[in-house]
């Protein structure tokens, strides 16, 4: 009969590298998902935005508000994870949540011009495919690691 020793500290310093290496990727599978989710949602948003229309020779062109829109600061919270995403168009909120026109003397009165809801809409669209999103990026993290 053979005696087989084993060290228990190799061990459990394995055990401990082969969980700090699944932190990591499942670090990195949720960062990619955030960055997945994200830009779907860039991708929606752009696409509800309206483009100004200007005259053909006024030099002007429109999408500058469309163009707007970018993402920033990726980091992990309490929660799990966070991503914004914002336009820094100085009129994007009066494009999103509506506004008053201005008045002139010889002009039509104020009126009431209603928001396009552009956000909002794309939040609401984003809540219902979230799990399609995340599911195509589980299964490229799948694939990657049986390559790997």
């Amino acid at each position: 009969m053979s005696k087989i020793k084993v060290n228990t500290r190799d061990i459990k310093r394995l055990q401990q590298s082969l969980e700090l290496l699944r932190d990591k990727e499942v670090d990195r599978l949720m960062r990619a998902s955030v960055r997945a989710l994200a830009a779907e949602f860039i991708r929606s948003v752009k696409k509800r935005t309206p483009v100004g229309k200007h005259p053909p020779n006024s030099g002007k062109r429109g999408g500058t508000l469309r163009r707007g829109w970018n993402l920033r600061n990726l980091h992990k919270t309490e929660d799990g994870y966070e991503i914004e995403i914002y336009n820094d168009i100085e009129y994007a909120s009066f494009v999103e949540h509506g506004h008053m026109t201005r008045s002139s003397p010889d002009g039509p009165p104020p009126r009431w011009v209603e928001g396009r809801h552009m956000l909002k809409n794309t939040g609401t669209e984003i809540t219902f495919r979230v799990e399609e999103i995340l599911e195509k990026e589980l299964l490229k993290f799948l694939d990657k690691l049986k390559l790997g």
